[in-house]
């Protein structure tokens, strides 16, 4: 969520998602928003109801995976 482009292409494939797999959430896994604010995050859940961001500084059962996983590791988190 560093940049407006990353946040335009959420919103593009948050969109394709709901067409073709309607009964999926799309989950973002995010932490160190720079150019974001939790507020930007929670209108842009209000808009697309198949749209979960979750922060990898307080996941349920899995805490903090910040020190525990590399990033790219992240990628492949299931929900």
């Amino acid at each position: 969520l560093k940049t407006n482009l990353t946040w335009s292409y959420i919103q593009i494939f948050v969109n394709e998602a709901k067409k073709f797999y309607p009964s999926w959430i799309v989950r973002v896994y995010y932490y160190n928003l720079i150019s974001k604010t939790k507020n930007d995050i929670d209108n842009l859940e209000k808009i697309y109801d198949n749209l979960d961001f979750c922060s990898v500084e307080d996941l349920p059962v899995l805490g903090n995976l910040i020190n525990k996983l590399p990033g790219k590791v992240q990628r492949f988190l299931s929900s």
